[in-house]
């Protein structure tokens, strides 16, 4: 199995009004959780500009607790939302860094003992495709952009990565480099 470098620097937690992450938690709106129980972390950023003047910005988290049904979202908007000094980015960041690892270990995991696993509706084989449905894809070529992946020749996404965005590129690039079929989708249309 292939070896990931995961990386986690060290920083002072913060406190904001109705969030507070420290150094193995997560409290929001008088509930708690400890980071071990995240299972995943979303990011997501979306700005409003008209005629280049910018009205308005959100910036969201949703974090997937073991003992939650529901993921739980933080969300901040205004111009302030995507800065380093408003209230998301260094928890999102936070909370990526400490909770990498584990998040990792669940997909390398699956690929070790099933050969795939699963994101967003799609299912990643150890051999480097792909499968949405009845349709194959292969990893070689493939595109990450900020939020998606893309197969060479589709216009469209095979999946928004904004699901462990952290993780999930690491993931990809290992399986395009043990890709072994060609970059032509098979199955049908």
């Amino acid at each position: 199995m292939a070896m990931f470098n995961v990386k986690c620097t060290t920083w002072i937690p913060f406190q904001r009004p109705r969030l507070v992450v420290d150094a193995d938690r997560v409290e929001f709106q008088g509930k708690s959780w400890l980071l071990a129980d995240v299972e995943h972390v979303w990011w997501y950023a979306q700005t409003i500009v008209d005629s280049g003047i910018l009205h308005d910005c959100e910036a969201g988290m949703k974090l997937f607790f073991r003992s939650e049904p529901k993921p739980v979202v933080c969300r901040q908007n205004k111009a302030m939302a995507l800065s380093d000094s408003s209230t998301l980015v260094p928890a999102w960041r936070y909370i990526s860094e400490r909770t990498r690892a584990q998040r990792l270990a669940k997909y390398v995991d699956a690929l070790a003992t099933k050969g795939a696993f699963e994101y967003c509706g799609v299912t990643f084989h150890a051999d480097g495709t792909a499968r949405r449905g009845n349709r194959e894809f292969s990893l070689q070529g493939v595109r990450l952009d900020e939020f998606s992946l893309r197969v060479p020749g589709k216009l469209t996404s095979l999946v928004d990565v904004r699901l462990d965005h952290d993780v999930f590129p690491a993931l990809v690039e290992h399986l395009a480099a043990t890709a072994q079929r060609p970059a032509a989708t098979t199955g049908s249309r």
